[in-house]
């Protein structure tokens, strides 16, 4: 497993979707989170009720946005994900 490593901001994200429980039996919500590794900063996250790539997507491009990340950016920015089922 490749070790990661940041010596500034915007060069590693990771990202996670995490399950919550609620006070109704068998019903989860869902929190989607993407942490700039560096400074520990949660730069976007969002709660539904559901899990879909569209709002892993939204949850992205909103990050992307507040930290004026774009394609046609000079230094690569490495997108981590310590649970993929691929």
């Amino acid at each position: 497993m490749p070790r990661l490593r940041a010596d500034g901001p915007n060069q590693v994200w990771s990202w996670d979707i995490t399950h919550l429980p609620t006070k109704v039996r068998g019903v989860w919500l869902y929190l989607y989170q993407v942490i700039e590794v560096w400074s520990h900063k949660v730069v976007a996250w969002d709660v539904a009720e559901r899990e879909a790539p569209a709002i892993a997507a939204d949850v992205m491009s909103l990050a992307c946005r507040r930290e004026r990340v774009s394609k046609g950016r000079q230094q690569l920015l490495i997108l981590h994900a310590d649970n993929c089922n691929a």
